[in-house]
């Protein structure tokens, strides 16, 4: 059966991750311009250093995510359509850079000593609690005058 012959209630609701390849192809590039993890290496030991690297790790993840959904669901609509066969190679091809970035990370984090990274890790694990704790109560009107960063 042809894609055409299915009914629109068994079909994917792909639009909901990009409305249209022009909106993927942009969200690419700019995923693909925010691989910059190497930059971190050496530097993970200032738990400031290591927060920002978490939230960028986390950023980037949300975006190739939804870019990989939507190539690999494109992909297999109709695999004669070449250009979603190169959306999901470029996805392939963006996590192989993405892998290569990230080389750095294991052999650092375990090269920490345990009190060193304990500490880190607590401090942004309190940091970004306390960042959603101030958030939530001012997304319901409360007033707070606690400075955060």
């Amino acid at each position: 059966m042809k894609r055409d012959q299915v009914k629109e209630r068994y079909k994917w609701k792909i639009e909901d991750i990009f409305t249209t390849d022009v909106d993927w192809e942009k969200c690419f590039a700019e995923t693909e311009k925010s691989l910059k993890f190497s930059e971190y290496a050496g530097k993970l030991g200032n738990s400031d250093t290591l927060l920002d690297f978490f939230k960028r790790h986390d950023a980037f993840n949300i975006h190739f995510e939804r870019l990989a959904v939507y190539a690999h669901m494109k992909k297999d609509e109709d695999a004669s359509v070449s250009k979603y066969g190169a959306y999901y190679a470029k996805i392939n091809a963006l996590y192989s850079k993405y892998a290569t970035e990230l080389a750095f990370f294991e052999p650092e984090m375990a090269g920490m000593d345990s009190l060193s990274l304990s500490l880190c890790v607590c401090v942004c694990v309190c940091v970004c609690v306390l960042n959603i704790g101030m958030e939530g109560l001012m997304s319901f009107g409360i007033e707070t005058h606690v400075y955060y960063r």
